[in-house]
């Protein structure tokens, strides 16, 4: 900017450029302290927090203005506990459940020292909420029939999903564990899903076991679900489970732009 000879020759594109190049930067920096501002401003707290299933556990947030954070099921929230050692970083969970005025739960799966500590907070712990984020909810499919497919700690959002579903969606729910002992909120699913003339499909076993017949190939879906065509797909797992369904769900004729993914490391 002092030796290029458009800012040498015209001082107004010199400040020009300068007052662009400040401007970039108070917006990104507002962007990211505004939010953080803001969640100071609601007082949430943790309600409590709950084992689920093998390694896998709730936490039940409240507090004050839960109707302005305008949450819709599907959606995430990144997560910072104001205690010691934790106050530093946010973390990403989605909503396991429909929001209410009573509070938002989160379904958490302990996979490293930060989520087991989450889960090991004690009530009444401060927590600093941003969001919601995501598009991934139901009113994508527009009515239709769906189906809903996680994988592992993946039920999260799709057990939310689940519940703003209408019985006319006739949602059929595939659960793909390594253990029966890792479906969380089994129960609940079960009492959804028949509320809502669906079907629920626990797939539980090593990948080994799926090697050879692989569930989520085009004619394997089309015998589980005849009517797989004229449905939207909603999928949230690990990368090797979201490939397999995508190209399985391509083959059988699903529409690419009705398979809705939640990415999992999210």
């Amino acid at each position: 900017m002092t030796l290029g000879t458009d800012f040498v020759t015209d001082r107004f594109a010199t400040w020009w450029w300068i007052a662009l190049a400040v401007g970039a930067v108070l917006l990104i920096a507002y962007a990211r302290a505004s939010v953080i501002l803001r969640s100071l401003t609601r007082r949430f707290y943790v309600a409590g927090a709950y084992w689920e299933a093998d390694d896998i556990g709730s936490l039940h947030v409240s507090g004050p203005g839960m109707k302005r954070l305008r949450a819709s099921s599907g959606q995430f929230f990144m997560i910072r506990a104001l205690s010691r050692g934790m106050w530093w970083q946010a973390h990403p969970y989605s909503l396991s459940s429909a929001p209410t005025d009573q509070g938002l739960r989160f379904t958490i799966k302990q996979l490293g020292e930060d989520s087991a500590r989450m889960l090991r907070l004690p009530h009444g712990t401060r927590l600093l909420l941003e969001g919601p984020y995501g598009r991934f909810t139901v009113d994508q499919a527009e009515g239709r029939p769906v189906v809903l497919i996680a994988g592992g700690v993946g039920i999260a959002p799709i057990r939310a999903l689940l519940e703003d579903c209408h019985p006319s969606q006739t949602p059929v729910v595939i659960v793909r564990v390594s253990k029966e002992s890792h479906v969380a909120h089994r129960d609940e699913l079960r009492r959804l899903v028949e509320a809502r003339n669906g079907r629920l499909v626990v797939m539980a076993g090593p990948r080994a076991w799926f090697a050879s017949k692989d569930p989520f190939q085009a004619e394997a879906l089309r015998r589980v679900i005849p009517d797989i065509r004229s449905r939207d797909v909603f999928l949230c797992g690990p990368n090797a489970l979201e490939s397999a369904v995508i190209s399985g769900m391509r083959k059988a004729g699903v529409p690419t732009a009705r398979i809705h993914v939640e990415s999992f490391g999210v």
